[in-house]
């Protein structure tokens, strides 16, 4: 059982560009088809009272991260120097993803619901409960947003561990963006 204490506040320890957690100093030349650089440690600020390690879950844009251990919910800048926000849940996360324009992020929890999540303001937009958990508490097997075909909306499929797939659909993140700035929340509705 995870004593949660101290994984909900990250200590982060950025590394040095020329080495790597697993294989210590690189010795790179020439070119080379990819690169393997560690942006940074993740430890919680109370390490001693921690007992086991949490479940992980991470999401990647060109602007920030995400870090999903148990129930809470970490946004990192991209040089992992920073958290930007934080966010606790009720329950574990089975995924994340980020929507398009990267302010916006899509939680999938052990209970079987989906929560939108403004990055910006840490408001949770909205919660829909999908699914019932299953006896190994996941509910939730993938999870993806992307840019439909239908210009600048949006949708996220959810696959359940039952293997549901559930879409949501015609999400107008850049309206939902000016309303959330403008305080009008009438504009998406």
């Amino acid at each position: 059982n995870l004593t949660k204490m101290g994984w909900d506040d990250l200590r982060l320890q950025t590394a040095a560009g020329d080495e790597t957690a697993a294989f210590g100093v690189r010795q790179e030349t020439g070119s080379a088809f990819y690169r393997v650089e560690t942006r940074c440690t993740l430890e919680p600020t109370q390490a001693d009272e921690v007992t086991t390690f949490p479940e992980w879950q991470a999401a990647a844009t060109t602007n920030n991260i995400c870090v999903a251990l148990d129930q809470t919910v970490h946004v990192l800048d991209t040089s992992c120097s920073e958290v930007l926000a934080s966010l606790d849940l009720d329950c574990p996360i089975d995924k994340v993803a980020w929507g398009g324009d990267t302010a916006f992020l899509v939680i999938a929890d052990s209970n079987g619901t989906i929560h939108l999540v403004d990055t910006v303001t840490n408001a949770v937009l909205f919660s829909q409960a999908v699914v019932k958990a299953t006896p190994d508490n996941r509910a939730f097997a993938t999870l993806a947003f992307r840019k439909s075909s239908a210009g600048q909306v949006y949708e996220f499929l959810v696959v359940s561990t039952k293997g549901k797939v559930f879409s949501f659909k015609n999400i107008d993140l850049p309206t939902l963006r000016d309303a959330i700035d403008n305080g009008d929340m009438s504009q998406v509705q």
